[in-house]
């Protein structure tokens, strides 16, 4: 019952657009065992919010210096004085000279590259290879990510 709406929502969209291939949906879930029956629509990127949460606490145990990043994540700009962020989507051609794959032995590298090159201003979520959404994986030291020029990689601005 948490994630009726989405299920509803799913039904319409799908009637609405049926046969269209330029659509590609992402979706938030409460219930993270909703997960497979969305994956029947169709759905590649699923959002579970319980999962989220989890590794936002987690981070926020592990480093506390990460609460001015959430901090800016999590508030919007309003009159009441929210802090400035912003997603981003760049070619990695127009982020970085070099016009060869970049190679990382380990996800954990690209992350720390990516943040430290660019004054820790920008924090990176992952990236897209071949039309295909990819988020930074869970196991970030056994995972090897080679990044080609015309691949977008995702991050907040902050």
């Amino acid at each position: 019952s948490y994630d009726a709406n989405i299920f509803s929502t799913l039904i319409a969209l799908t009637q609405e657009f049926a046969g269209r291939k330029d659509i590609s949906y992402v979706t938030e879930l409460l219930d993270s065992r909703n997960l497979n029956s969305v994956n029947d629509f169709g759905i590649k990127n699923a959002i579970i919010s319980n999962r989220m949460m989890s590794l936002l606490i987690t981070q926020l145990a592990l480093n506390s210096e990460s609460m001015r990043f959430f901090n800016a994540l999590l508030t919007s700009d309003s009159q009441e004085g929210g802090e400035y962020f912003d997603i981003v989507i760049k070619k990695v051609s127009l982020l970085f000279d070099d016009n060869q794959p970049l190679e990382f032995e380990k996800a954990s590298q690209l992350i720390q590259s990516f943040y430290y090159s660019f004054e820790k201003r920008y924090m990176l979520l992952g990236y897209i290879h071949d039309g295909t959404i990819i988020f930074i994986p869970k196991k970030q030291d056994e995972t090897k990510i080679t990044l080609d020029k015309e691949d977008e990689l995702f991050y907040i601005w902050y």
